[in-house]
């Protein structure tokens, strides 16, 4: 007990000592510079840094942009500065930053998630800019700059279909005064090739803004003869007819071309030693998918209270597919 008060003593102590020692009065120095006078440090290190910027509002909740602490509801915000710096490429990627949400693939083709044990297909909801989408593919996010997850039933705001919840991707809009181009390029293993670019022109003494995003990758996959590539591109204008009135047109083309994956067959209820590069399905298996999108957006002020809002879209899905399905084998002993 003691020793613990003497160290306790020391470490108060040898602070003062330190700066009165340091208050010495040097040879022809006056007793003001001395008392002016500290102990500096050898180096100074300054760090400057910024965390990424957190979305403050979301509209899958209410249909309106609401601050999310005002939400009475089960919210997850996942901004672009996060998903990409996970270098997400597709709604899958970005998922897992949402508690409660499990993420899966259907055969290679599309997304497919579960949100507290309800499967997307059969109850869950996909939107676009607040627009439902078809659940069975894939969403490409070179053009999303925030995910809206909500997890709960939602039939009160989207109809049946959402038990389990819904994903709202609310796309990159034109911005007024702005104009930058962003571009990248990647490339990884089996041949993974993907490029994209952003860009925005807007004039502060004009009225029209115009913003452009498109992507384009190609992969060999995984397994042997399982390619994929895809394309796609989204311009979209924004016109500010006075100090009321905002339009908003954006089109969507997106193409994506996969192989179907039925996985490896078990034999026995177990999986055999089997090379898991080795492709099983029929080489004639394959997924084309077209998807057009057309969004109309009017917003109006009709006082600092009352906003009119009308939105039209239209969301166009081909896909023709031919898959096999391995239900199981029946080993050769010979």
């Amino acid at each position: 007990m003691r020793f613990l008060l003497f160290l306790l003593v020391l470490v108060c102590v040898a602070p003062t000592g330190l700066a009165q020692e340091s208050r010495k009065k040097k040879p022809g120095e006056t007793e003001e510079e001395s008392e002016q006078r500290t102990i500096e440090p050898p180096f100074v290190v300054t760090v400057e840094e910024s965390l990424p910027p957190l979305a403050s509002e979301t509209t899958i909740a209410t249909k309106m942009a609401v601050p999310i602490h005002e939400i009475p509801a089960s919210v997850t915000v996942i901004p672009q500065s996060l998903f990409k710096s996970q270098d997400a490429v597709i709604l899958s990627d970005a998922l897992p930053n949402a508690a409660g949400v499990n993420i899966q693939t259907n055969f290679g083709v599309h997304d497919h998630f579960l949100i507290r044990g309800f499967d997307s297909l059969s109850s869950g909801l996909v939107l676009t800019d607040a627009a439902s989408e078809p659940e069975a593919t894939f969403y490409h996010l070179y053009n999303v700059d925030q995910i809206e997850v909500l997890r709960g039933p939602s039939t009160f705001l989207y109809g049946g279909s959402p038990l389990s919840g819904a994903v709202n991707l609310a796309r990159k809009q034109p911005r007024p005064g702005e104009r930058f181009f962003q571009g990248a390029a990647t490339f990884g293993s089996f041949g993974t090739l993907r490029g994209q670019f952003d860009v925005n022109w807007g004039d502060m003494d004009s009225p029209v803004a115009f913003r452009l995003n498109a992507m384009g990758q190609r992969a060999d996959g995984y397994r042997h003869n399982r390619e994929n590539y895809q394309v796609a591109i989204n311009p979209a204008i924004q016109w500010k007819a006075g100090e009321r009135n905002t339009f908003t047109v954006n089109f969507e083309y997106v193409s994506n071309k996969y192989t179907p994956d039925a996985g490896i067959p078990l034999v026995g209820g177990s999986i055999p030693p089997v090379s898991r590069r080795t492709s099983y399905g029929s080489p004639y298996d394959d997924s084309d998918q077209d998807i057009f999108r057309f969004r109309f957006d009017w917003e109006s002020s009709l006082s600092d209270r009352i906003r009119w809002r009308t939105k039209i879209y239209y969301t166009d899905l081909k896909w023709l597919s031919d898959g096999t399905l391995i239900n199981g084998v029946v080993p050769d002993f010979q």
